[in-house]
């Protein structure tokens, strides 16, 4: 059964806004910055009496969107202490992918692959041009293992070949179905998978 928990605003001013809350011995903290750009970023803590258990970390563009993003994070299960502990030893794991092709069409590509041994949830988009396009889809718990699932991707796929450019962006997501959130530069969010691909734009 989910337990709706009650957050306690502690700040809310031009440039900062936190909340907070507890159970099961572990007190959770939400906390949005912004940042000297007029972007926000925001910490969703865990921590008992000895020690940070697990942050997690998102970006948005303006005040509005963290706001959302916030909204969406206080939604979320508090993960148990053990729960936590799996995340750690799951992000200290080297990335194991598998990967599967979806559909391939004149120049684009769709691959679903697996992280891990878990579902395969993560999707990879290849356009082919000028410059290779690549766009990265994934749960927000593989954040960690950024840098390890990419070298793979590209070792598996051949993408390391240096005889074009390529182009890469990567996103996360916080649910399956709702509220796709972009990573990298801004943070933007998307209403489904296949649109979050579609809106993006060419820099």
């Amino acid at each position: 059964m989910l337990i709706k928990q009650s957050w306690k605003l502690i700040a809310d001013t031009i440039d900062l806004i936190t909340y907070e809350t507890s159970l099961n011995g572990l007190a959770v903290r939400i906390e949005a910055r912004k940042r000297e750009d007029n972007s926000w970023i925001i910490f969703k803590t865990y921590l008992d009496q000895k020690y940070v258990g697990f942050t997690e970390e998102y970006n948005a563009k303006t005040r509005n969107e963290a706001k959302h993003i916030i909204a969406v994070l206080q939604k979320e299960k508090i993960l148990t202490k053990d729960e936590i502990d799996n995340r750690r030893l799951y992000h200290a794991k080297k990335a194991k992918i598998h990967v599967k092709r979806i559909f391939k069409d004149y120049n684009v590509e769709k691959w679903v692959f697996s992280v891990n041994g878990s579902d395969y949830e993560n999707t990879l988009f290849i356009r082919d041009g000028d410059i290779i396009e690549a766009t990265i889809i994934m749960p927000e718990i593989n954040r960690s293992l950024e840098i390890n699932i990419i070298n793979e991707l590209h070792a598996i796929l051949g993408l390391k070949i240096s005889d074009f450019d390529l182009k890469q962006e990567i996103y996360y997501y916080t649910t399956r179905s709702d509220d796709y959130i972009k990573s990298k530069k801004e943070g933007i969010l998307f209403g489904k998978l296949e649109m979050g691909f579609d809106m993006m734009n060419d820099e």
